[in-house]
């Protein structure tokens, strides 16, 4: 396949071996009209008209894609809709694979996390969702899905590639996931902000009335939208033959979640707060009737509030509340505790605070209430204290020793909050089980045992042993190695399983590493090469026998883990 444009023209120009200027996200360069036939390619034609909105920036999207989005928020019927979109996109990608011969390194947890971020960041507007079959259509059209090109693997949909150059915002794009939320945030900004999906198919123009077509030497030419139809008719028959169609209805049109879509007054009113068209009281008091119904939409609501207004916050709800204080939703109740309870003793509003604090308590259950504080053990050799959550803040105080106790009063971006102004990473903190919850969750936090694994093996190599709250991942990672010990009836050693973020650094581990959780083992089957390992667990997950999760092929050992997504990458 010819390398692929990104490029402007303006309407009426002879392209014919001509040498053009072409500008695209602020970057001008000279190309030459290629001679090629239809040329899959993300051409942009200027409209005469000038435009009135931005373009689309690679800034603009790493900033979005930097911003976490709550997964919680999802219904099990969406989490099911994103679930079979996964599986929609695998299975085509997994028929390509076949039929062209080649390997393909995007797989179909990129589209679904790539949609699923969407759908979240857009305020769970599933118009904003790129299709799968327009999806697999175009990244098929651009790469072969992933199989051709310069960053084939990276950038799937060839943002930013010419025939003779590459945009330097290429090089920024760190792997396949981060690639394909890149072209579902430049669909979202550009083209589905202006239209539907379906109006693209009929007419590939963005919000500024630039179109989306191919290479074949004509500024009109739109056989782009055809081919798009016809391949995700194609992709859409395929996946339903193969046990891929969708049985859930999609976000927008189920009766069940067009309500939590359509309708959140609490986000209406935060938007008044935040553009300044009403105070704090105002936003306490409108908040009052919708701390049942709404509960998760006002925590979020805290979250996005400076630390210094949250306890105002928490303070005008209860002082307005009245009888209606009574029927809020225990989780708000617990933040508005937590937040009152972080004012400094040496504040004029202390006395007044705990006065309202004391309702809360009373409500919530004193003995219920301190058993929901969680507390922690710093495992770091001393920990920082920083002023915000992020590594950027400036420190505050001394830091905090070694197997130090610290009360966590909430946590944030993997931050713990421990006072006022005062946060600590979480990733050098282990969480301690109040007494209450151990009785809850009585045997599960035990040790782990197997028949032929013992606990000790998913160790950390620098002698760290695995912390007590990720006892139940090694549990389970045991299972499944004694399912893959019984089918292939010999020995496992493991050469790496749970590391600490200090030993994960210095092996040269990923930041997000599943061994982290001790989710992973590295492992060796005695009198089998990695290779037969690496077939027989990709045939026991594909039968169902063991939990799907990364699967990686080395030059002498097998990486493993259940973190419940398909994942494969082969470094042999």
């Amino acid at each position: 396949m010819p390398d692929q444009i990104m490029k402007t023209q303006n309407v009426g120009t002879n392209t014919q071996n001509k040498s053009k200027s072409h500008t695209v996200h602020n970057q001008t360069i000279q190309a030459k009209q290629t001679t090629h036939k239809a040329t899959r390619g993300a051409v942009i034609q200027r409209k005469n008209t000038p435009s009135k909105t931005e373009k689309w920036t690679f800034s603009q999207f790493e900033k979005a894609y930097n911003t976490p989005v709550d997964q919680s928020e999802l219904t099990a019927e969406e989490k099911k809709y994103f679930e079979e979109y996964e599986k929609r996109a695998q299975v085509y990608l997994d028929r390509a694979g076949s039929k062209w011969g080649g390997k393909t390194k995007i797989t179909g947890s990129m589209f679904a996390n790539a949609a699923r971020w969407s759908y979240l960041h857009y305020g769970k507007d599933i118009s904003k969702v790129v299709p799968v079959e327009f999806a697999l259509a175009q990244a098929q059209f651009e790469s072969h899905l992933g199989m051709t090109g310069r960053s084939a693997s990276k950038n799937p949909f060839n943002i930013g590639e010419y025939n003779n150059s590459t945009a330097s915002f290429v090089s920024k794009v760190k792997d396949g996931d981060m690639g394909v939320a890149m072209y579902y945030h430049l669909m979202a900004e550009d083209y589905l902000s202006a239209r539907t999906s379906d109006e693209l198919l009929e007419n590939f123009v963005n919000e500024r009335g630039s179109r989306y077509q191919v290479d074949d030497g004509g500024v009109s030419d739109k056989s782009y939208e055809a081919d798009v139809k016809k391949q995700m008719g194609f992709i859409g028959r395929y996946a339903d033959k193969n046990g891929a169609k969708f049985t859930t209805t999609t976000p927008d049109k189920g009766t069940t979640t067009t309500k939590k879509t359509t309708s959140n007054p609490v986000e209406t009113v935060y938007k008044k707060y935040s553009s300044g068209k009403i105070d704090m009281i105002a936003l306490g008091t409108a908040l009052v009737p919708l701390a049942k119904s709404h509960a998760s939409h006002i925590l979020q609501v805290f979250d996005k509030m400076p630390w210094l207004h949250r306890d105002n916050l928490a303070y005008v709800m209860t002082n307005h509340g009245g009888s209606a204080l009574a029927s809020f939703d225990k989780k708000v109740l617990q933040r508005i505790s937590d937040e009152l309870g972080a004012v400094p003793w040496i504040s004029r509003t202390y006395a007044a605070t705990q006065i309202q604090k004391k309702k809360v308590d009373a409500l919530l259950d004193g003995q219920k209430k301190q058993a929901s504080l969680k507390k922690g053990i710093v495992t770091a050799s001393s920990l920082n204290v920083r002023k915000g959550a992020g590594a950027n803040f400036g420190k505050n105080g001394q830091a905090i020793k070694n197997g130090s106790q610290i009360t966590i009063l909430e946590t944030k971006n993997g931050w713990h909050r421990i006072g006022d102004h005062r946060w600590v990473s979480a990733k050098y903190v282990s969480l301690v089980k109040t007494e209450e919850k151990d009785k809850k969750t009585k045997g599960k936090n035990s040790v782990p045992t197997s028949t032929n694994f013992k606990a000790s093996e998913f160790d950390c190599n620098d002698g760290t042993a695995v912390p007590p709250e990720y006892y139940p991942n090694v549990q389970n990672l045991m299972k499944q190695l004694e399912i893959l010990r019984s089918e292939m009836g010999a020995g496992i050693t493991i050469n790496s399983s749970y590391r600490t973020p200090s030993h994960n650094k210095a092996v040269g581990g990923k930041a997000n590493s599943q061994h982290l959780y001790a989710k992973a083992a590295d492992i060796v089957v005695k009198g089998y090469t990695p290779k037969q390992v690496h077939a027989k667990i990709e045939a026991l997950t594909k039968a169902g026998k063991m939990t799907q999760g990364g699967l990686g092929l080395y030059k002498t050992f097998v990486h493993y883990d259940i973190r419940g997504t398909k994942a494969r990458w082969d470094l042999s």
